[in-house]
């Protein structure tokens, strides 16, 4: 489906939907706690859960456009809309932010546009509707029937084939729905043969990490012990949600290091200032190469490899083909103010989920 027609989708299921005042936010139980009220909405007007009572079939999903475990579901949700919003299903992304520049609704709507998500997204700054459902990761998934109770939920990526056979039903006692003859509900893929995966982690004095302080680079001696190690050379200032960079960045000899195992590395930066700032990225103490550069990579004039930081959110920023191998990331700040939030990693299955 194109976007074009995504949005026409939109505005049809959307069409003469009266507004209504939710009810009060109240515990998990069947029917459905209602959306929470005020709140702000990407690709929609406000609605709430009772305008759909008897007309629709509802997935609530809890998402976080900064977090990768929730990106890796972003085709999956695309590909139920594409198959099934035309049948009686709607989808409503709610968006709990797990950062302070989260909450921001502009960068919100800028990462549900960079991600061409086509449902309506609720913001949940306050974390209203996380605590109404009893929420506690993302992503998570709730199907509430035609008749506004919770039928269904899954906790975490992965069980798409139940919950798809969860919606047809659903669907089915909505309006009779049914896929066609010879349709399958695809099977969930084989976590297999992954490969070694570096946990994820925060910085910043709220939940972060210790990161070791060194007047020199630290050799590239990369034993298993060392997954997940971060280290600094020069002026870093560790902040309640960052580790911001505070130096001259003279000669490019200022760097975070980190020693990490997994097919792809993510950082959440985010700039102190109103220009973007280059961050520069070597793999292994080398710049980065197309067989190695994830999709934010960019080069300059002389063949540097660099991500522009122009606004709080995910970077992708390497990748490796090889399983079971740990690898030194350099990362390296053009100038003051760049900070690092997180660090997220995929293992060999997880990131076929990426580019779908």
């Amino acid at each position: 489906m194109s976007k074009a027609l995504r949005r026409a989708v939109a505005a049809v299921l959307l069409a003469g939907v009266a507004l209504s005042d939710a009810g009060a936010v109240r515990p998990l139980q069947p029917p459905a706690p209602p959306f929470p009220e005020p709140a702000a909405w990407v690709n929609s007007v406000p609605f709430t859960l009772r305008d759909f009572r008897g007309r629709k079939v509802v997935l609530v999903t809890f998402i976080n456009a900064f977090s990768v475990n929730s990106i890796r579901t972003f085709g999956q949700l695309m590909r139920w809309w594409d198959l099934y919003a035309l049948e009686g299903l709607m989808i409503v992304g709610i968006h709990t932010p797990d950062f302070d520049f989260d909450r921001d609704p502009l960068q919100v709507r800028h990462a549900v546009r960079r991600f061409g998500l086509p449902f309506p997204v609720l913001i949940d700054s306050r974390r209203l509707a996380w605590k109404a459902y009893e929420n506690n990761a993302w992503p998570s998934h709730y199907l509430i029937d035609h008749r506004g109770n919770i039928i269904h939920d899954r906790i975490g990526e992965g069980g798409y084939n139940e919950f798809e056979k969860e919606i047809l039903g659903a669907l089915d006692r909505l309006n009779g729905y049914h896929p066609p003859e010879d349709y399958l509900v695809p099977k969930d893929a084989e976590k297999t043969d992954c490969g070694m995966l570096t946990p994820p982690f925060f910085l910043g004095s709220r939940r972060g990490k210790s990161v070791i302080r060194s007047k020199s680079k630290i050799l590239l001696d990369l034993a298993e012990s060392r997954s997940g190690e971060a280290s600094v050379i020069g002026e870093w200032r560790t902040e309640p949600e960052a580790l911001r960079y505070d130096g001259d960045a003279t000669g490019m000899r200022d760097h975070f290091q980190l020693i990490y195992a997994g097919a792809e590395v993510m950082a959440t930066v985010s700039r102190f200032g109103r220009d973007p700032v280059k961050l520069f990225v070597k793999q292994d103490n080398l710049w980065m190469h197309s067989g190695n550069a994830n999709s934010d990579i960019k080069w300059d004039d002389e063949d540097r490899s660099y991500v522009l930081v122009d606004e709080p959110r995910l970077y992708f920023l390497a990748k490796d083909k090889k399983k079971d191998r740990l690898r030194e990331l350099q990362l390296i700040p053009e100038r003051t103010g760049i900070g690092f939030s997180s660090f997220e990693f995929s293992d060999h299955c997880e990131s076929e989920y990426l580019h779908h």
